[in-house]
């Protein structure tokens, strides 16, 4: 696929769960049901107010089951909130269909652009992670988990450039991960909350974690970027 082209909804993906919940054994069919409604809840009260402010009482109401099920099967609020974050994103995950070479610039901008378009449906929710990652109370089992949302897509290309010897002597690839998760968040922090336009949030982000990890290759993979660049231009023009 040129890198430009629209990516369509269907493959598997994984992500790294989170360390939430009943792991293994057997669940029955109304364990099963009763688990998805407690985190169809849950995402929907993290897109109406602040993550903190969220209460086991609330999700219970809303997922019509007694606090001790959320207990159960969860433990605590901070794994059932990260249960439900990750849960949302891995079923997104698995509806993409990706065409291009895995851990590649091409890759990369394909994942960004149907990411991109994906979070303009659900600002709301978007803001309410975003807003939670950067906050100094967030809980260490929800930061990770949004935190891992991102780097997962761009941890392969950058391992990738690692072990080929593309990335300067001076370059910590779990840095540039990290730098990268902390570029793409603080970005889209500022679309959720109005500053940057829906219609130039994604040229700017596809063309920012571009030219980072350019800014950290040796020449032949900044090439590379280069060239994914300049193809994506000419098929999204005016960006």
């Amino acid at each position: 696929m040129a890198v430009g082209q629209k990516t369509t909804l269907q493959a598997d993906e994984k992500t790294d769960a989170p360390r939430s919940g009943r792991r293994g054994g057997y669940s029955s069919p109304s364990i099963i049901e009763r688990r998805h409604r407690i985190l169809a809840a849950a995402r929907q009260l993290i897109a109406e107010k602040d993550i903190h402010d969220i209460s086991m009482d609330e999700v219970a109401e809303q997922a019509q089951v007694a606090k001790r099920t959320l207990y159960n099967i969860f433990r605590n609020r901070d794994l059932l909130i990260a249960a439900a974050i990750y849960k949302y994103f891995e079923d997104f995950e698995k509806k993409i269909r990706y065409r291009t070479e895995p851990a590649s610039p091409a890759r990369m901008i394909e994942h960004l652009d149907v990411v991109i378009r994906r979070n303009l449906e659900v600002r709301s929710y978007t803001r309410a992670l975003l807003a939670a990652f950067f906050s100094p109370d967030a809980d260490d089992d929800v930061r990770r988990t949004i935190f891992e949302i991102a780097a997962h897509s761009h941890r392969p290309w950058v391992e990738r450039l690692y072990r080929d010897g593309q990335l300067q002597p001076w370059v910590d690839p779990q840095i540039l991960i990290e730098d990268l998760v902390r570029y793409r968040y603080a970005l889209g922090l500022d679309w959720a909350l109005g500053r940057v336009e829906g219609a130039d949030f994604g040229p700017i982000i596809i063309k920012g974690v571009l030219t980072m990890v350019a800014g950290a290759c040796r020449q032949n993979a900044r090439d590379e970027i280069d060239a994914a660049l300049i193809t994506w231009a000419e098929l999204a023009p005016g960006q």
